[in-house]
């Protein structure tokens, strides 16, 4: 079946046909006025010579009145027009275009007040792109003191590292208890601080859009199995059930090591967060969404709080009982959030003071939009 053409763009309707009809009014006027006058010629008994006077009289004002009336609407007419493709420029190239009228009369003053609004709206647009190029060159400038200051630090981080394992192996001679102990404080805090430069680097990837994904076709359940089974010491440490309900499989496609980067961080949380009951990890797989809940029956987080905890370095204060030490620095959920919104996924919050939290992360099965699936050879 042939295809109708679609109709011819509709022009802007002009004042041209008001000119005729404002032309015949004025003709039907002029000649109602000139048969007036003949008749009122002919009740006085006016002569020939007036009469012919007062009919030339009827036509002139007829063709006068006719003629200043087309003139001025056409002017009008042409000047509505180019006022018209001035404002369609505008639309198209607001910094450049000007309509440049000079008269003085309502389409004048309409010119001009747009004119104003094109060169209010090009001075905005040069603060913008001023203060955009002002905050790409503060993030270049932060990205390259981060890296330096990363990498000024990792070697002496690593050195304090490998010497507290040497010294917990003992290889050196036996510790005694306390010495052991010291130890293990060392351990545990360096690599807190490579946690934290690890955290502080991803995160400003993620925020300056410089974190790609490796996608691939992938099973979560796997993932999520060995994140809880990483977790399960720590749970039992504190008399804590920890448990994985989940399908056989839950297919995906996404980047697996940032998905176990994402649920690391969400269980581990809700088992440093609780302290008595347990943690629970449910799967559920739809046609076109995959559901994880992260559920603990700790203490919850205020509802005051729930609104920016996925903020950078902010933490719920609900999370930290009377006389507990605030660990980290509050980028874990911030990091969880980019990385979940990469994946064109959502993570949500349900939470309740004495009950417990229930974090729950939506991600599309089809992966994120436009990503490419990593092939192996």
């Amino acid at each position: 079946m042939t295809e109708e053409a679609p109709p011819p763009p509709r022009r802007p309707a002009s004042p041209v046909p008001v000119v005729r009809e404002l032309t015949l009014t004025l003709a039907y006027l002029g000649g109602l006025a000139t048969l007036a006058a003949v008749g009122l010629a002919a009740a006085v008994g006016t002569d020939l010579l007036a009469l012919g006077g007062i009919l030339a009289s009827g036509v002139a004002f007829t063709v006068a009145g006719t003629g200043v009336v087309h003139t001025w609407v056409r002017g009008v007419d042409a000047e509505l027009r180019r006022l018209g493709v001035g404002v369609r420029r505008m639309g198209t190239d607001p910094a450049r275009a000007r309509l440049r009228m000079r008269r003085r009369d309502e389409i004048g003053a309409l010119a001009r007040a747009l004119d104003q609004l094109r060169s209010r709206f090009r001075a905005a647009l040069d603060r913008e792109r001023q203060a955009r190029r002002e905050v790409e060159d503060t993030n270049a400038t932060k990205d390259a003191f981060l890296m330096a200051v990363r990498h000024e630090l990792r070697t002496p981080l690593n050195a304090i590292l490998g010497f507290a394992d040497v010294l917990l192996s003992e290889i050196d001679g036996e510790l005694t208890e306390s010495q052991r102990e010291d130890a293990r404080i060392i351990l545990s805090s360096g690599r807190h601080l490579q946690s934290l430069f690890d955290d502080v680097i991803e995160l400003s990837a993620a925020v300056s859009h410089q974190l790609d994904l490796d996608v691939e076709t992938t099973d979560l359940v796997p993932i999520l199995h060995d994140v809880v089974s990483e977790q399960r010491p720590q749970a039992r440490r504190k008399n804590l059930r920890i448990r994985l309900r989940a399908p056989d499989r839950a297919p995906l496609v996404g980047d697996p090591k940032r998905l176990r980067q994402v649920f690391t961080n969400l269980v581990a949380n809700a088992v440093k967060f609780t302290e008595t009951g347990h943690v629970e990890v449910v799967v559920r797989v739809s046609d076109t969404t995959l559901t994880v809940e992260v559920r603990d029956t700790g203490m919850g987080i205020p509802e005051s709080a729930q609104e920016t905890i996925f903020d950078e370095f902010l933490q719920a204060p609900g999370r930290f009982g009377k006389g507990r030490r605030q660990v980290g620095a509050g980028l874990g959920l911030a990091i969880v959030r980019r990385l979940v919104e990469l994946h064109e996924g959502r993570i949500m919050l349900w939470s309740e003071e004495g009950q417990g939290s229930i974090f729950t992360v939506r991600l599309p099965v089809s992966g994120p939009i436009g990503a490419d699936l990593r092939e192996d050879a």
